[in-house]
């Protein structure tokens, strides 16, 4: 599990090659030195410069695996790392543990609290702050907040699974940003529990109805193991807009409140994300929208420092998303897991001197440690094995049954969207062939589980 940088093909190698040169953090010589290498110049000039430098008969300044600690050119990654190497596991829980408790004293929740019954969970804010106000017509509350990071080429927004109630808000949202991707971290069923309404038609070539807004599945993609994209076309029905394009990225198998077992399926999908034209909003989320969210979109933050070769603190940039996002990066075993992503991601570059290899591999051997016993202690470890799309037909009476359970309130007598039909009492959530979302009680949970 632990051994996945390993790689013993030119073809396996190849996509490591990609990653790397899209993130590119080690283009080291400055500007004036590229600039010198594209357009010749004097060659007298150009060998006195480097003679100054202390680069004579050199040209250009390389990567170096040979840095020397207290370097002045010492990369943001140099810096990282030796402040890894002062560091243990247990420090950093400590560290999580006062990021856990900061309440950030600007935070109000006033839309929060006004629409009640249409949050997830009760503990879950939504801050007014960064809050996504839908236009009218219809509510103008959706439990989604919006992430804009200097520097960031990308903006996030972070919100939680659709109930039935909201999917139609959802899909407003999506309108509204223009949105072309969204990024699904979550199964419908986790652990016998639904965790996210099915928002989008069951089937390809099929159609889902919700009120005047309309969505077509039209082909699926699964050339990534971690992950399906699926191409959706959405559009309200009057007007005369062409269909929003929409890419779904749903990943497999991310446990509610854990991490994935490896870090390099996340790092392709960000280089992939990194791809994606320059101000491009993305919608990603989770069942309550901070846990698996939160860290998608730290990491996302901290290659944005990486790549423009710029100081990062792993505290600072969750701090700094909880602000924008409350309650982001939602357990201890996340914040430690931004960590491991970024020291497999200095052992792929392989590209450090002697010493800090071993603090890389140190920490590698601490966290599988902790890994390992942290996974003990997660409910239901890795999801089933269900498919992330839908439901499949045969699970469809038990998934009612389960649906029917653990709604604390009866569903009977609300109404399909649009029509004047009753619901039946046990309308499964989310089934292969489902064609429209049903209307339920909201169920009022306290913390994703």
């Amino acid at each position: 599990m632990f051994n996945f940088l390993n790689f013993n093909t030119n073809e396996e190698k190849k996509p490591v090659r990609k990653l790397i040169s899209t993130l590119k953090p080690f283009a080291r010589f400055n500007k004036k030195d590229r600039g010198s290498e594209k357009k010749g110049g004097d060659k007298e000039s150009q060998r006195k410069k480097q003679h100054k430098d202390g680069n004579e008969n050199r040209g250009p300044k390389q990567f170096s695996t040979k840095r020397e600690t207290g370097s002045k050119n010492n990369l943001p990654l140099d810096i990282f790392i030796d402040f890894l190497g002062n560091k243990t596991i247990q420090d950093l829980k400590m560290e999580y543990s006062n990021i856990k408790s900061y309440v950030f004293p600007e935070h109000t929740r006033n839309a929060f609290d006004h629409n009640m019954n249409l949050n997830k969970y009760k503990d879950i804010i939504c801050i007014d702050e960064t809050r996504v106000a839908l236009e009218a017509p219809g509510n103008h509350y959706y439990h989604a907040n919006k992430v804009n990071v200097l520097g960031m080429k990308h903006v996030f927004i972070c919100c939680q699974a659709p109930m039935n109630e909201t999917i139609v808000d959802f899909w407003r949202l999506v309108i509204q940003y223009n949105v072309t991707t969204i990024v699904c971290l979550v199964n419908l069923i986790e652990n016998g529990k639904p965790k996210c309404a099915q928002y989008w038609p069951g089937t390809e070539g099929s159609i889902l109805k919700i009120k005047n807004i309309n969505v077509q599945y039209d082909t699926t993609d699964t050339t990534e193991e971690a992950y399906i994209v699926r191409n959706l076309r959405v559009w309200r029905e009057g007007e005369n807009a062409l269909p929003l394009r929409v890419k779904q990225i749903h990943w497999k198998d991310w446990p509610d409140k854990f991490v994935p077992s490896e870090t390099y399926s996340l790092m392709k999908l960000v280089r992939k994300i990194r791809d994606f034209k320059k101000d491009e909003t993305i919608v990603t989320h989770c069942s309550a929208g901070i846990g698996r969210t939160g860290t998608f979109v730290a990491i996302n933050m901290i290659f944005t420092k990486i790549t423009a070769n710029e100081d990062f603190n792993i505290h600072n940039v969750v701090m700094s998303l909880r602000k924008q996002r409350a309650g982001a990066v939602q357990t201890e075993s996340q914040y430690i897991f931004l960590f491991k992503v970024v020291v497999d991601y200095c052992l792929i570059i392989n590209a450090f001197n002697i010493e800090r290899k071993k603090i890389l591999q140190k920490f590698v051997d601490e966290y599988k440690v902790y890994y390992e016993n942290a996974l003990n202690n997660v409910e239901g470890k890795v999801p089933a094995a269900t498919p992330p799309g839908n439901v499949p037909q045969n699970e469809a009476h038990q998934q009612q049954l389960t649906l029917a359970q653990s709604s604390p309130q009866p569903v009977a007598g609300n109404l399909v969207p649009g029509t004047q039909e009753q619901v039946p009492q046990l309308m499964p959530q989310c089934v292969t062939q489902m064609q429209q979302p049903v209307l339920t009680t909201p169920q009022q949970q306290m913390n994703p589980t």
